[in-house]
């Protein structure tokens, strides 16, 4: 029997697509934890959900890609949770589905991380979970809790601005990993 990751990064979003953005936070998360789990959202409540790929192509662009990613997969718990889909509440599950993992820490943004207190239970996940905070913009990270690991793997590549460019049809390809660019130019994509 293999060894069970003690600390998994869980890194949510719609990954609408995966950006190489993405990747580069997962791959700074990396540098604090044994995992780094793309939890893939079926429907964000802040978010519109228009414009949204279906949750299957999303899991095939985003499984495809971590394939060849090490020490990287895909969570789909939220696939059978209720929709829309709650922070607390995965966090919660994944907690009880996985007893064997010690510690989750969430991956978030700093733009993200700044929303939290309005989130459900936003107060409760500052106080019991612990961050990596990548910077996305000229934040100051004094901003954070002290406990929160905190990484410069500042990146403004966005999926908002791929489905842009991508309406435009503006070259997009260069901000996105190759095997997600093939999946999006074979199928027509935020077209």
């Amino acid at each position: 029997m293999g060894s069970f990751p003690k600390k998994v990064g869980l890194y949510f979003g719609s990954f609408n697509p995966l950006t190489h953005g993405h990747l580069i936070s997962a791959h700074e998360a990396l540098g604090f934890v044994d995992q780094v789990w793309f939890v893939l959202s079926p429907e964000n409540p802040h978010k519109d959900p228009n414009g949204l790929l279906s949750d299957g192509a999303r899991f095939l662009m985003l499984s495809h890609e971590l394939s060849d990613q090490e020490n990287m997969d895909v969570e789909c718990i939220e696939m059978d949770m209720p929709k829309p889909s709650y922070t607390i509440d995965t966090l919660k599950k994944l907690e009880i589905e996985n007893p064997e993992i010690e510690e989750f820490v969430i991956i978030s943004g700093t733009d993200s991380y700044l929303s939290i207190p309005t989130w459900k239970s936003g107060k409760e996940i500052i106080s019991n979970y612990n961050f990596i905070v990548v910077k996305r913009g000229e934040e100051d990270f004094d901003l954070f809790k002290e406990s929160d690991l905190k990484t410069e793997g500042y990146s403004t590549i966005s999926s908002t601005v791929v489905r842009e460019k991508i309406k435009q049809r503006k070259p997009f390809e260069h901000l996105v990993p190759k095997e997600v660019a093939n999946w999006i130019n074979k199928n027509n994509y935020y077209k």
